[in-house]
């Protein structure tokens, strides 16, 4: 399943606010405005790409799901997500954004792979969780407040700076 919005006018919005299913792969492309997974909404694929080259990837409570294969969210500017969750049930998370990413109440997870970020600016946890075999970071600073982050391995690139947060390795 393939979405893609192309920079022509005005700046159309992609909102994801029901569910989104499909047994093949998911691909969301906006080169004119955000693309925001609302209060509720589940989206669920065999892989999930979500890009939006002019502004955000929003994950605004809703829910992305690959069920076998991996998660790309990629940003021209920010990735902020709020109490959503994004679930690489068999692959990998990579989030990359040109501004800022950060998890506020959300949670994010790769059972079986990694979690990989590349932020422009700092990656922030406040009071979200980060679940998987190995996280990497590449930041100015990560820094967890009042968050989790649960993994085998946990590299940062720069500075880690935890501030009621907890970083647990096997």
């Amino acid at each position: 399943l393939t979405i893609t919005n192309l920079a022509k006018g005005d700046k159309n919005e992609i909102k994801v606010n029901k569910n989104l299913k499909a047994k093949g792969d998911i691909t969301i492309t906006n080169e004119e405005a955000a693309i925001n997974v609302g209060q509720g909404a589940s989206m669920s694929g065999a892989s999930v790409t979500i890009t939006a080259t002019a502004d955000d990837v929003v994950v605004d409570g809703g829910t992305i799901t690959a069920n076998s294969g991996n998660i790309n969210l990629t940003a021209d500017n920010a990735v902020p997500m709020n109490n959503g969750s994004v679930s690489a049930t068999a692959g990998n998370v990579s989030m990359t954004a040109n501004d800022a990413v950060t998890i506020n109440n959300g949670a994010i997870s790769a059972a079986a792979g990694s979690v990989n970020m590349n932020v422009v600016n700092n990656m922030t946890i406040n009071d979200g969780s980060i679940t998987a075999n190995a996280v990497n970071v590449t930041a100015p600073e990560l820094l967890v407040n009042g968050g989790i982050i649960k993994a085998t391995t946990v590299e940062a690139s720069q500075k880690m700076t935890l501030t009621g947060g907890t970083v647990n390795t096997a």
